[in-house]
């Protein structure tokens, strides 16, 4: 999964929201593959668990800027992906492989690619 044109500039006034799921008895696991290269503190990507929801208890994490993590992982079998750009400036965005696993405490790795 790719933000949109990547790896050139994104586009601006982005909402975009992608809800992924895995079998019932497996969780999801977000691995970066290209970093993460948003205007930093104006473009966002906030990954939840559950289904997409306005509440802030389901986020796991919220990116902006140039981000070097690893993976991330879902505590159940549904995450949502929500990618929210400004009027300006960009960058090239994200690339990020989606896997299934079995469930674990989650994770979240910050140590680089």
């Amino acid at each position: 999964m790719t933000s949109l044109y990547f790896p050139i500039r994104y586009p601006t006034n982005m909402n975009c929201v992608w809800n992924i799921y895995a079998s019932k008895t497996m969780s999801i696991v977000v691995e970066f593959q290209q970093g993460c290269h948003l205007e930093d503190n104006y473009d966002f990507m906030t990954i939840g668990e559950g289904d997409y929801s306005s509440n802030d208890n389901s986020v796991i994490a919220k990116l902006t800027g140039e981000i070097l993590i690893r993976h991330l992982a879902s505590n159940n079998s549904a995450m949502w992906i929500m990618f929210v750009t400004d009027d300006s400036w960009s960058n090239s965005g994200f690339s990020v492989q989606l896997q299934q696993q079995e469930p674990s405490n989650g994770m979240f790795d910050s140590s680089g690619c």
